[in-house]
């Protein structure tokens, strides 16, 4: 909860006092709240600048793996912090007024993240290149000078540029931002996953949980072929109590795992409780009883569902990816139950997931 607070604090700067005067750039108000959130994050917990580091590191794990899933999956036009095909201007006219907003009324990118995530990782970039402290300065001089207006990129990157312009002997320019990262489609190439791993505690120890649950399940396969041998109980795991980022992030690791036995699913929950975890957690459950086709424990996906309508939008696809017709029968009974107090975008997208583009019966009006 602490985080996502300090997310929705950030977008008083960026988002209320400081607004994006084109929505095609969303990433300045909704990628400089995720920026902020880890900054603001640790000051409310007192972290040191290590510990700051290695918790923003971890969480950039998250990211980075949210990211990639979903570019995935995105057509490209829509994998940019702006719209493809345009001048270094964005889609305003030469005098600086706004002409158009692409992909305003595109629904499917109400549910993405790129603007959230990939923005993120420009913000941190930048400040790598010349250092936090000196990063901070510049946001410092951003907020006082465009308080209360509406901006478009350049005008930010205009402050970062005359502050460090030894950068542009190293190569790194306006130009090279816009061309490798608002207008790139896919990953950065700038973008390095190692440096969230290296020498990071934290996920030291979630790796040294996810072998000991590769071994939980090892054993509790072969307790199924032979009636005999006892299956691991909460007792004997000896588990490490993990924060919810380590949490989430072993769930992610174990959700690369092809088979795993449902009893070792309930030991999970048992242990962490992540049934009742927060929705992150929940999400990534209820992905593993899907995908392993727990099918006693699909009450925790019809609670997610109904609760967390918004989140729930990508599990509806897990449900009819997976082609059975218990699954399918589930997503179709969460939707029905809730389709006249579902947000327009997520009828619309979920009722298509189940029904077809000009198909189903049922309408949220």
């Amino acid at each position: 909860m602490c985080i996502r607070l300090a997310h929705e604090i950030s977008h008083s700067w960026f988002g209320l006092i400081i607004g994006a005067r084109d929505w095609t750039e969303e990433w300045l108000s909704e990628g400089f709240a995720t920026y902020m959130e880890d900054l603001i994050h640790a000051e409310a917990k007192q972290w040191s600048t290590e510990e700051q580091n290695e918790h923003s590191n971890l969480r950039s794990i998250l990211r980075y793996r949210a990211l990639k899933a979903e570019l995935d999956i995105t057509e490209s036009e829509l994998q940019t912090l702006r719209p493809s095909g345009v001048d270094t201007k964005g889609s305003e006219s030469l005098d600086g007024k706004v002409t158009f907003v692409k992909n305003g009324m595109n629904h499917e990118k109400g549910f993405m993240q790129v603007h959230y995530i990939k923005g993120y990782f420009l913000l941190r970039h930048l400040a790598n290149l010349v250092g936090q402290k000196n990063f901070n300065q510049v946001i410092k001089t951003y907020v006082t000078k465009h308080h209360c207006q509406q901006v478009l990129s350049q005008e930010l990157f205009k402050i970062y540029f005359d502050s460090f312009p030894h950068l542009r002997e190293q190569g790194v320019t306006m130009e090279t931002i816009y061309s490798d990262w608002l207008d790139y489609p896919g990953m950065p190439q700038d973008l390095n996953p190692n440096e969230f791993t290296h020498n990071n505690s934290l996920v030291e120890e979630v790796n040294v949980e996810f072998q000991k649950w590769l071994a939980i399940d090892k054993k509790n396969q072969k307790s199924k072929k032979s009636p005999r041998k006892k299956m691991k109980t909460s007792d004997e795991t000896d588990s490490k109590e993990l924060i919810p980022d380590q949490l989430s992030l072993l769930l992610e690791n174990l959700l690369e795992l092809d088979t795993m036995c449902k009893s070792t699913l309930n030991l999970l929950d048992e242990v962490y409780h992540v049934s009742s975890g927060n929705a992150d957690i929940r999400h990534r459950w209820c992905e593993l009883l899907v995908k392993h086709q727990h099918r006693g424990r699909y009450n925790d996906i019809k609670d997610f569902l109904i609760e967390d309508q918004a989140m729930g939008v990508y599990l509806y696809g897990e449900l009819m990816v997976a082609e059975k017709t218990r699954e399918r029968k589930l997503a179709e009974e969460c939707f029905l139950s809730v389709a006249k107090e579902m947000d327009f975008g997520c009828h619309k997208i979920v009722k298509e997931m189940i029904y077809g583009e000009d198909e189903g019966t049922t309408s949220n009006q």
